[in-house]
């Protein structure tokens, strides 16, 4: 640009070319910082103060610390491995969950069961909880467990 107007004199800019971003994460995590001697526990960034945050390098599958607030991020000293627990919830058959045991269960609501009673032994007498709970229960469901300690049959009623 030989041609400069009067408002651009004496203005310079520097432009990175793309891509570099990289680099200059690099450069970040490779910067030695010294650790605050306040903090032996290294619970803030030593750039800014903020408290860390834990991170996961997915590239290098390592658990990092990372600042919340300048992006400064260093490698856990911990060596303790990181677990993921996913854990599903897929019931089937709310029944089949249920331990026959629950009918001993002193703290749940004792029901009389009207005659006949219990199908399979004919008891009079069960414990009883709400199938679901919450927002995602779509109805109110009560599932009754005979207190017969023999028996243990599970019924819904809706």
């Amino acid at each position: 640009m030989d041609d400069l107007s009067d408002d651009d004199e004496g203005v310079a800019f520097d432009v990175a070319p793309a891509g570099d971003h990289a680099a200059e994460e690099e450069e970040e995590e490779e910067m030695e910082i010294t650790p605050d001697p306040s903090d032996p526990e290294r619970r803030f960034c030593p750039r800014c103060g903020t408290m860390w945050g834990p991170w996961e390098d997915k590239r290098k599958k390592k658990l990092m610390l990372k600042c919340r607030n300048c992006t400064y991020k260093e490698p856990t000293e911990n060596t303790t491995p990181v677990y993921e627990n996913h854990i599903v919830k897929q019931l089937k058959n709310t029944l089949d969950t249920i331990s026959p045991s629950v009918g001993q269960d002193p703290t749940l609501y004792q029901a009389r069961i009207p005659d006949p009673g219990c199908i399979m032994c004919g008891m009079s007498e069960a414990v009883l909880f709400q199938a679901e709970a919450g927002s995602k229960a779509n109805s109110l469901r009560l599932v009754f467990v005979c207190k017969n300690s023999q028996c243990g049959h599970k019924w819904i009623n809706e």
